[in-house]
This record gives C-alpha cells, structure tokens and sequence, in this order.
C-alpha cells in the first residue's frame, strides 16, 4: 500500500466508492461508444500551394524543353558542317587513292624500263676499250656510246672492273 495512504483515517477514504466502472463512464459521457479515431490534419493549406507547385513544374518543364530544342538545333547544325566536312575529305581521299594508283603503275613501268636497260645496255666511250654501266665514274664529261652487251663484246670491247664487279 502506499504509504500516504495510511495516514487518511479509513472512513475518508473509500477506494472502491471512488472508482467508476466503464459503465459509469459511458452513462455520463466520459468516454463515447465510438472508438476515438484521429481526426485528419486541415489539408486545406496543402490545396491551396498545389496550383503553384504545379505552375512551377510547368514553367520548368517548358525551359527544359526549350533549352532541349535549341541545343537539338546546334547539334544539328554541327552535325551537318561535319557531315560536308567528311564529304570533302572523301573526294580529296579518292583524287589521292587514284593519283596514288596511277604513280604506282608508272613506278611499276618505270623499274621495268630500268631493269631493261641495266641487264641489257652498256657504255662505251670514244677512246675507250672497255663497256660501262650507268653511273660509273669513267663515263662522265666523256663522249659515248650506248650499246647492247653482245654487240660491246662483238667490237671488242670487255667490261669495266670497277662497276661489272
């Protein structure tokens, strides 16, 4: 027991006279029949922004969009200058590639040309005795003559020991 309790003299204090029984507490409207249910919070101030929350958004929206539709347009743009760019490359690429082709065969008849005359002609100059490839050192400033190899040999003529070696 709680010990205040036992200094109240008995005839003043009445626990069971004092409780009220859940009965007693509907009768006298202490507590209603119907279930306490929360009541809902005033939404009222939540429905007055939404027009302005959504405006916002709106207003959002459409700077995006416009904003997306102009860098659309610059990329455009941009995509087309390097779109003709490529194209101008793509001929002067193909002017080359064909100019290449056209060196390379002439560099193709060219070595056979060459490799004619290095197997099959030789040298000779005026005073001398012997038969001389291109370039060799005892042809130049002198007068000459161009000759096949078996005729050289025919007139008499031996090959050069400085360049037939």
């Amino acid at each position: 027991m709680n010990p205040n309790l036992n200094s109240i003299p008995s005839e003043e204090y009445k626990p069971l006279d004092n409780q009220l029984s859940l009965d007693d507490l509907q009768s006298q409207n202490y507590i209603s029949s119907n279930p306490v249910t929360p009541q809902p919070e005033n939404k009222k101030g939540i429905k007055k922004y939404l027009p302005y929350v959504c405006l916002v958004c709106l207003i959002c929206s459409l700077f995006g969009n416009i904003n997306l539709y102009y860098s659309n347009t610059i990329l455009k743009k941009q995509y087309e200058q390097a779109r003709s760019t490529a194209n101008i490359n793509q001929y002067w690429y193909d002017v080359g590639q064909k100019h290449y082709m056209e060196l390379l065969e002439r560099k193709i008849e060219l070595e056979k040309e060459y490799n004619f005359y290095h197997d099959n002609a030789v040298i000779v100059t005026e005073n001398g005795s012997r038969y001389h490839r291109y370039g060799c050192s005892h042809t130049f400033g002198r007068t000459y003559w161009i000759y096949n190899i078996e005729n050289a040999q025919y007139q008499g003529y031996t090959p050069c020991k400085d360049c037939w070696n």
